[in-house]
């Protein structure tokens, strides 16, 4: 059986916390150090919040790509 994901978090809350994550990225030695706190202020795991971002730059990679392609 597989199991359907739930989403707990609005697109707007979860751009929200990538965002923060990204503006405090760099006041911390790395990433997830400054993903850590942003998730556990919002409720969600580093790990979730992680993933947001990396789709985040990922897309806006892919973008900027396409864009000079």
């Amino acid at each position: 059986m597989t199991r359907k994901a739930t989403t707990k978090f609005a697109p707007e809350a979860r751009a929200r916390a990538v965002h923060m994550a990204l503006e405090h990225g760099k006041d911390h030695p790395s990433r997830w150090a400054a993903v850590v706190p942003i998730a556990a202020e919002i409720g969600c795991s580093g790990q979730a919040l992680n993933q947001w971002r990396r789709g985040v730059e990922v897309g806006s990679a892919c973008r900027a790509m396409a864009r000079k392609g």
